[in-house]
């Protein structure tokens, strides 16, 4: 299997190598046709290598844009929860007249260490957009993404 894996990599690096453009070399457009075909060349050696089929291929990858995009969903939905308990742990604080923590310190930690949290991944949840609404709108696109990604790499 790891052989099959081994040159289907082999096959692709150099099929996207032959497309470079270097400083010195001439510029090469890379047509709709050539394109297409390199991917359904690709799609079907992959399936090949795995023992199934281009078209069980093609499939896997469209419900794994679907899976991808719920779970960036789900990250995103956590840090609104995060940043809620924040907001309702730092409401708990109470403060003299001099900015002193008179009551509820701890509750200052939750709020710090849910609001860290909760910022780190939403931050995770927005650079990820793009997949979540793909994943739900236009799987399809996605899919066809991941295979050329595949291909140039």
């Amino acid at each position: 299997m790891k052989k099959y894996l081994f040159g289907l990599i082999v096959l692709l690096s150099s099929s996207v190598a032959s497309y470079a453009v270097g400083p010195d070399s001439t510029k090469q457009e890379l047509t709709k046709e050539v394109i297409y075909n390199d991917a359904k060349e690709a799609l079907s050696q992959l399936g090949a290598a795995l023992k199934v089929g281009a078209e069980h291929v093609y499939e896997v990858l469209v419900r794994q844009q679907v899976v991808e995009s719920i779970t960036y969903l789900v990250v995103g939905l956590v840090s609104v929860i995060f940043l809620i308990i924040c907001y309702k742990q730092a409401n708990k604080v109470q403060f003299d007249n001099y900015n002193n923590i008179t009551k509820g310190g701890i509750n200052m930690t939750y709020a710090v260490c849910f609001g860290v949290v909760g910022v780190i991944t939403g931050l995770f949840a927005l650079f990820n957009i793009q997949t979540i609404v793909t994943g739900f709108v236009n799987p399809e696109y996605g899919a066809i993404k991941t295979i050329l990604d595949t291909i140039k790499h």
